[in-house]
């Protein structure tokens, strides 16, 4: 992250450069953070565009869906969509069968449902 800490942390300091603590940087943050909570490999059955390494990345303080886009050996990140949805999404799953996404919202008795346009 290159975010900074609560003020609740019980941390002296707090490094900015990743390779400090012998971490690779990442490549890519979303700065201000998005609160990520979950990201899926999005399966070609449900997206097929012929494109490969697409993903949804869910976000709980961003309230949205992001569509992230990698390069083949995942070193660099290729494009990324931010989907506003308007709540604080805490998990996403896919159900083969229905060939659907489901998203499970923070706080909220709802869920989300994602379907491809065929």
């Amino acid at each position: 992250s290159y975010g900074k800490p609560y003020p609740t942390d019980q941390i002296d300091s707090f490094y900015k450069d990743h390779s400090f603590l012998n971490f690779e940087e990442p490549i890519y943050s979303f700065v201000p953070s998005i609160g990520i909570s979950n990201i899926f490999k999005i399966p070609n059955k449900f997206y097929d565009n012929g494109l490969n390494n697409i993903f949804f990345l869910t976000s709980l303080n961003g309230r949205s869906l992001f569509l992230l886009k990698f390069d083949e050996n995942f070193q660099k990140l290729i494009f990324h969509e931010k989907i506003f949805i308007g709540e604080r999404i805490r998990d996403i799953i896919y159900i083969d069968t229905l060939d659907k996404f489901i998203l499970s919202f923070d706080g909220e008795s709802a869920l989300g449902i994602i379907s491809s346009k065929k």
